[in-house]
C-alpha cells in the first residue's frame, strides 16, 4: 500500500500529537464515504460536521497506520483530495 504523509509530530502547545497515516486505499474510501453522502452537502458543496464524524466512524473499521482517523483529519483530507477532484 502507497503511503501518503508519514505520521509526522505536530506540536500542540507542550504535548506532541500523533498525526494519522493515510494510503491511497484510505483516501479512495473517504472519497466513496463523501460521494454517497453528497445529498447532505449544502450550498458549494459543503459538508457539516457529522459527516466528517460519521466518515471516521466509517474509516474505523478498516486496518489503519498511526493514530486512528479522526473527524477533523477527515475533513482536512477532504478539503485536500476534493480541490484535485
Amino acid at each position: 500500500m502507497p503511503k501518503r504523509g508519514k505520521g509526522k509530530k505536530k506540536q500542540a502547545g507542550e504535548a506532541a500529537l500523533m498525526c494519522c497515516c493515510w494510503t491511497v486505499e484510505d483516501e479512495k474510501a473517504l472519497i466513496a464515504f463523501m460521494a454517497t453522502h453528497k445529498a447532505e452537502t449544502g450550498d458549494g458543496y459543503n459538508f457539516k460536521d457529522t459527516t466528517f464524524h460519521a466518515a471516521a466512524r466509517d474509516l474505523s473499521q478498516y486496518p489503519h497506520e498511526g493514530v486512528p482517523k479522526t473527524w477533523k483529519s477527515c475533513q482536512d483530507k477532504w478539503h485536500s483530495v476534493s480541490e484535485l477532484l
